[in-house]
């Protein structure tokens, strides 16, 4: 989708669609239409939720000011809701298109494959020509704490009770701040969690007055969040994707070239691991761009040809050396007016010849 176009998403938990269009999305309506940047407001309410699609003016210069007032418009129309109903969300990035997908393959462990994938993230991000990169199938993380039922009914111990030592144990907290001898010393409480083995470690208190630690009476784990979402599978092997999206208006074969250079770097920090190609478009797109300049080579050469046979070896040539000049002249035009050379613009010149 081109940049002018965009999705806004709001909802109201328990409300019919007729109650949802009252009082959602016709607040976000009014907003939108005191923007000059909308042409048009396409939008429907169904239960719970309401769905908009909007269309900028496609001859606004910055679009990133025009999303920029849409949700300044959104976060207006907010303040009308009921109770209960959440924020609208502007997803403007609907016209992003994912080049390059990858696969983290070698292991059936999917968190270990989730490690290897945000580290090649965080490599990939730091590319000038990367946008962002999603992770496709992300397992999530859970802590599982699994209960010995015959120790804990010995012991006296209920996970209600269990679960109450931990959330008194995990609070996230401010500290505040002291000042001494003109300087501020900022206090950070150790009251949260940080690693599995310390809420394994957890004194718990006994009513006979002793404290074990968590550890003694159940299993505690960091295992991929139940139940998965979303799964992924490449070649028949559990995998985790990367999913790589270039930025606008670059060069898609230097940005290929940036991509697997920055994969060959990774590959020998993840082994044995291994880091696959599900699709990479560059290449498609190098191999098309390369068969329409053969084909505008050919034109060329047929019009050439052509006006030579017609026209006679001397004055032939002499009329079709300017093709080659006024091909060079448009291209030349038209990157200095801001074109892109695509597989579409090259065809426009094939038939232009």
């Amino acid at each position: 989708l081109p940049d002018y176009w965009g999705q806004v998403t709001a909802s109201f938990p328990g409300a019919d669609a007729t109650t949802v269009e009252r009082l959602v999305l016709e607040p976000i309506e009014d907003a939108l239409s005191e923007v000059d940047e909308v042409k048009i407001i396409d939008a429907t309410a169904y239960d719970e939720i309401v769905v908009l699609s909007l269309e900028l003016r496609a001859d606004i210069k910055d679009f990133n000011k025009a999303w920029d007032e849409v949700r300044e418009a959104l976060e207006t129309a907010s303040k009308e809701f009921p109770n209960g109903a959440g924020v609208p969300v502007l997803d403007e990035d609907q016209q992003d298109q994912d080049s390059v997908v990858l696969a983290v393959t070698g292991s059936g462990d999917r968190l270990r494959l989730l490690d290897a994938a945000r580290r090649i993230k965080d490599k990939l991000l730091q590319l000038s020509l990367v946008s962002r990169v999603q992770i496709i199938a992300d397992p999530g993380e859970q802590v599982t704490i699994e209960l010995d039922d015959s120790t804990s009914r010995r012991l006296g111990l209920s996970p209600s009770l269990l679960v109450s030592h931990l959330s008194d144990r995990n609070r996230i907290i401010p500290g505040g701040s002291v000042r001494l001898m003109g300087k501020s010393v900022r206090l950070r409480p150790l009251s949260e969690f940080s690693s599995v083995e310390e809420i394994a470690e957890t004194p718990i208190a006994l009513t006979s007055g002793k404290a074990i630690t968590l550890g003694d009476v159940a299993d505690v784990r960091l295992g991929p969040a139940e139940p998965a979402s979303s799964r992924m599978r490449f070649n028949g092997e559990i995998s985790i994707g990367l999913a790589v999206v270039p930025q606008k208006a670059v060069n898609l074969v230097a940005f290929g070239k940036a991509v697997r250079e920055t994969v060959s770097i990774m590959e020998p920090f993840i082994e044995p691991l291994r880091l696959q190609e599900v699709t990479f478009q560059p290449s498609r797109t190098e191999k098309r761009l390369s068969d329409l300049n053969r084909s505008l080579a050919m034109g060329m050469m047929i019009v050439a040809g052509i006006l030579i046979i017609a026209m006679g070896l001397r004055m032939g040539l002499v009329v079709a050396a300017v093709i080659p000049l006024v091909t060079m002249s448009a291209l030349a035009v038209y990157a200095w007016g801001g074109g892109i050379l695509h597989q579409i613009s090259i065809a426009a010149f094939v038939l232009a010849l």
